[in-house]
């Protein structure tokens, strides 16, 4: 299941893709997916195209973060949680210093 989407997020042109296990175990999540986009546009396109491609594959789209023109969508694929950020939004955030508690 994390191939399928890695393999979506790099055909899609995602940038700086990371992977993420939780310090915490959870029933919940088995992975975190953090990848920046170019602009709001690239990542709708990223969004859409990740929705579209898991389709085939007996994977369910939990949740997705709503409305047009954000710098963070958030796609909650299974156990796997998706971030997809622009550069700013990212930096800003860093929120893989909250994943890995460094």
């Amino acid at each position: 299941m994390n191939n399928i989407i890695l393999n979506l997020l790099y055909k899609n042109k995602a940038l700086d893709i990371k992977i993420f296990r939780p310090l915490i175990y959870s029933d919940l999540i088995d992975y975190v997916i953090i990848t920046t986009s170019r602009s709001i546009k690239h990542a709708e396109s990223i969004k859409n195209n990740v929705l579209m491609g898991i389709k085939g594959y007996k994977l369910t789209n939990n949740f997705t973060t709503s409305g047009e023109k954000t710098d963070w969508i958030v796609i909650d694929i299974d156990n796997i949680i998706i971030h997809i950020m622009s550069k700013n939004i990212r930096e800003y955030y860093n929120i893989e210093e909250l994943i890995t508690n460094k």
